[in-house]
C-alpha cells in the first residue's frame, strides 16, 4: 500500500524518475509533505533509511535528502512566501503538514536548526501560521529549545506571530511561546 501511494503521487505530479531530482523545485518528499500524505512521507523516509542501511547512500546524503532545500516556489502562498522560496523540508512541514508528518520527519532526523535564506527557522513558520499543535510537539520534544532565536532581521518567533500573522489563534500561540 505505501508503494502504491508513492506511485499515485508520482502519477499525479507527472514525476519522471529519469529526470535528475535536483532540477525539480521540490523533492518528492517535499511534495508529499505539502500534499499532507503521511503514508507517502513514511514510505519515502523508509526507502531512504533502507538505502542507507544497505549502503546505497551515506548518512550525509540521507540527511541532505531529508533536509533538502526548496529551489523555487511552485506555488505562491500569501502567509509564508519566503518559506517556499528558500526553506527546507521542516519549514514546509511546520507550515502546512499534519503533526504526524512533522513528527515523522523529526523521528527520521530532520534538522530543526536549518534556516532559510532569510534566517527563519521552522519554529517561526509554525508561530506565524498559529500552528499550535506543531509548536506543542516541538517544545515537548525539545523542552530546552530557545524560542527567542531571532531571524536575520532580529525578529523572534513571538514577534513574527504578532507582526505577520492574523488575530485568529494569536493568544494561544503567545501562551505557548511564553
Amino acid at each position: 500500500r505505501p508503494e502504491r501511494a508513492i506511485v499515485q503521487l508520482k502519477r499525479m505530479l507527472r514525476w519522471d524518475d529519469a529526470v535528475d531530482p535536483r532540477t525539480s523545485p521540490l523533492s518528492l518528499l517535499q511534495y508529499a509533505v505539502l500534499m499532507n500524505s503521511l503514508i507517502c512521507v513514511k514510505a519515502i523516509l523508509a526507502n531512504l533509511e533502507q538505502s542507507m542501511r544497505i549502503g546505497c547512500i551515506e548518512r550525509q546524503e540521507f540527511r541532505r535528502r531529508i533536509d533538502s532545500e526548496v529551489k523555487r516556489a511552485p506555488v505562491v502562498f500569501d502567509q509564508v512566501l519566503y518559506v517556499l522560496k528558500s526553506g527546507v523540508t521542516t519549514h514546509l512541514a511546520s507550515s502546512y503538514a499534519s503533526v504526524d508528518i512533522f513528527s515523522a520527519l523529526l523521528d527520521a532526523g530532520a534538522s530543526t536548526e536549518r534556516r532559510c535564506t532569510h534566517g527563519v527557522q521552522s519554529l517561526q513558520c509554525a508561530a506565524v501560521l498559529k500552528r499550535h499543535e506543531i509548536l506543542r510537539v516541538w517544545l515537548e520534544r525539545f523542552p530546552n529549545y530557545d524560542v527567542d532565536i531571532p531571524d536575520e532581521t532580529n525578529i523572534t518567533p513571538l514577534h513574527a506571530c504578532l507582526l505577520r500573522g492574523g488575530r485568529e489563534g494569536l493568544m494561544e500561540t503567545v501562551k505557548i511561546l511564553l
